[in-house]
């Protein structure tokens, strides 16, 4: 059999996207209507868009939609939405396809029948794992949207292929609502409520996307070995071949799609806090001493209860609280893993200033930092020096205060911004990050980075706490800055102390939250 699409065929989606997990903190939603001038500009979007453009044809919602527009179309021609923002563990996801031709676009030989299109619920790192419905003029069933399955075989064992008058439904006009209910290791398809029983998906262990394709993702559903079929014939289009293509497309499809909405139930936010208080788990996930992996020397001393007696009582809570030891190493630091912070998730601590406005300009005190995971020379940090900047001839002169430090340097500053944070008092203050997949930002005491931002959840950042300054004083990258050649400022004599470190995190396990 050979699938073309209709040069008149038309066929309209709109998208519900639900996802539910077992705890039930619900994020807000990301929805797409075609609204704007360029819909397909968004983080979470991938693949062929510049073969789909808004239209005024058709719209379920506002004016605009969106449809397939390349005049001489490509196999597989096709563009992807991320399922899930944060983690899916169970739920489902809808979507509403209109069909235009219904049993106008049945044709009894097979060989002639052509494809309209799929929508395609599949493993984002291993796209041939599948579970899609296409819409084509088959015959079998005497005309129904069929389900089709990738490389997983899932549902009925040696049945890829859903056509079964109780499992599928027929084609007809209007709109119709496909749902795929995703488990834990597996998803169902089903349409109008008729569930499939002989195809299956990828579940919530996998990261799910959402695909849009012009033709058919099962390449025609042909068992392999039928006659006529094209030598080395796959009957998933991942792993056909250039050559081996079976599914024609026509020069001319028309598919539409509006209002795409995601909705996330997210898993229940623990907040993980470290007070280092006799008992705590913070005791047992932190080692003694605190390991040193390469270039990473972290060395907080025992990173619990090593206050000095004479400070008892200034605890921001309970009676401990952590610090460097003296002599610390350049560059030394202890980092904790931020990957499980939710959306728009804070981590905050406190930290108190033993020096405050001291003006001595001889000693770094601190850094706070927010580091990209897989490139830890890009940062942003607020630090902390003995340094009264700006001098008294800046226009707006002021004590020491709380610096705030950028890497790579942005074109808009020096990487290095004094004022941000406010001038430096001794006591305790509160350190807020607020993180988002995109970055982050850093705030002193409610005084925030505002524009300056660090790098974001989709860069598996951690939280570093440096004895040192990450700038090197302003002038280099502790990342790069040779250690031996690091003699600006001494760090001999640290004088900040750290309590009360909460890191919120869509992980339930204590034991998850790593520390390096």
């Amino acid at each position: 059999m050979k699938f073309q699409t209709l040069p008149g065929s038309m066929f309209f989606a709109t998208i519900l996207l639900i996802l539910g997990l077992g705890t039930s903190a619900k994020a807000a939603p990301i929805v797409f209507d075609f609204e704007a001038s360029n819909p397909l500009s968004s983080p979470i979007v991938s693949g062929d868009v510049k073969f789909f453009a808004p239209t005024a044809d058709q719209a379920h919602g506002g004016t605009k939609s969106l449809k397939f527009v390349e005049p001489g179309a490509g196999f597989f021609e096709s563009f992807t939405y991320d399922v899930a923002p944060t983690v899916l563990e169970t739920g489902t996801v809808s979507v509403w396809f209109y069909d235009e031709r219904g049993m106008a676009a049945f044709n009894p030989n097979p060989l002639a029948a052509r494809a309209s299109g799929s929508i395609i619920l599949e493993d984002k790192n291993n796209p041939s794992d599948f579970v899609a419905i296409e819409v084509n003029e088959l015959a079998y069933g005497g005309g129904r949207y069929y389900g089709t399955e990738g490389s997983v075989d899932r549902g009925t064992i040696g049945d890829n292929f859903e056509s079964g008058a109780a499992s599928t439904v027929g084609r007809s006009v209007g709109w119709h609502q496909v749902t795929f209910t995703v488990g834990a290791t597996a998803s169902t398809l089903s349409v109008d409520g008729i569930a499939a029983v002989d195809v299956g998906g990828p579940g919530g262990d996998k990261t799910l996307r959402l695909r849009f394709m012009n033709g058919s993702a099962a390449n025609g559903s042909a068992p392999v070995g039928t006659p006529g079929l094209p030598p080395g014939y796959m009957p998933n289009w991942v792993t056909t071949a250039p050559g081996t293509e079976f599914a024609q497309v026509a020069a001319k499809s028309w598919i539409y799609f509006d209002d795409i909405a995601i909705n996330a139930v997210t898993p229940a936010v623990a907040s993980h806090t470290n007070g280092f208080e006799s008992g705590e788990y913070d005791t047992f996930l932190i080692p003694h001493p605190v390991l040193i992996p390469a270039n990473d020397n972290t060395r907080m001393a025992d990173f619990v209860n090593q206050w000095e007696p004479q400070t008892t009582g200034i605890a921001h809570g309970g009676s401990n609280v952590a610090y460097f030891k003296n002599n610390p190493e350049p560059f030394k630091s202890v980092a904790f893993d931020l990957s499980g912070v939710p959306e728009n998730g804070q981590v905050s601590f406190w930290f108190y200033d033993a020096r405050g406005p001291e003006a001595l300009q001889t000693l770094f005190g601190a850094s706070f930092m927010v580091e990209s995971g897989s490139n830890p020379e890009n940062f942003l940090a607020a630090e902390v020096w003995n340094f009264p900047y700006p001098m008294s001839s800046d226009p707006t002169p002021g004590g020491p205060n709380y610096f705030l430090t950028i890497r790579p340097v942005p074109g808009t500053s020096a990487g290095f911004e004094s004022r941000v944070f406010g001038n430096r008092t001794i006591g305790w203050h509160e350190v807020v990050i607020t993180m988002t997949n995109a970055d982050s930002t850093i705030s002193i005491d409610g005084f925030s980075s505002g524009a300056f931002k660090g790098p974001g959840l989709s860069d598996s950042p951690k939280l570093r706490l440096m004895a040192d300054s990450a700038s090197s004083g302003g002038y280099s990258n502790w990342r790069t800055v040779d250690p031996l050649a690091h003699i600006y400022f001494e760090t001999v004599d640290p004088y900040v102390y750290y309590d009360d470190i909460t890191i919120p995190t869509t992980t339930a396990a204590v034991t998850d939250w790593s520390v390096y």
